[in-house]
């Protein structure tokens, strides 16, 4: 019996004992590569998470800071805090804006619309729920009545 190697040239030899190091190499890259891809995207994911949650967090705070001044307006009968709640208003509403732009930006990639968009669209539409309740016009010093219509009625009992 003949020994294989012998009948291989040279080259071959060499070709056949390189191309094992070589696979282990190339399939060590291949690895490293996914690994590498994998920790973005999880990177990518949790910044959105973490913009998606500033953002609601912020509008959070902007309507707790507009009930508290409606409170007020409501137990003072319109005499104080009617400018205030209309400006604070305002900021609850570009709130609600900033939250509104990260959802179109989740829902632009596949992966963060998967992960995070129905959270974030549910919460949505709870603030704009919570917005149906406010005012057309803003109130002021001379009436109170601006505001009750758009209070709920659980509520408008309480300021009567």
């Amino acid at each position: 019996m003949t020994d294989p190697s012998r009948e291989m040239s040279t080259r071959t030899q060499l070709l056949v004992m390189l191309s094992l190091p070589l696979l282990a190499l190339v399939a060590y890259a291949l690895i490293t590569i996914w690994g590498a891809i994998s920790e973005l995207r999880s990177v990518h994911l949790s910044t959105a998470a973490a913009e998606a949650a500033i953002a609601s967090s912020q509008l959070i705070h902007e309507q707790q800071k507009e009930r508290g001044l409606s409170g007020g307006f409501l137990a003072s009968k319109g005499e104080q805090f009617g400018p205030q709640v209309a400006s604070q208003r305002e900021l609850t509403n570009r709130r609600l804006d900033g939250l509104q732009s990260v959802a179109r930006r989740l829902s632009e990639t596949p992966l963060l619309a998967e992960a995070l968009l129905k959270p974030v669209e549910l919460a949505i539409d709870k603030a704009s729920a919570l917005s149906d309740f406010q005012p057309q016009s803003t109130p002021n010093r001379s009436s109170q009545r601006s505001l009750l219509p758009a209070t709920p009625p659980r509520f408008r009992q309480a300021s009567t």
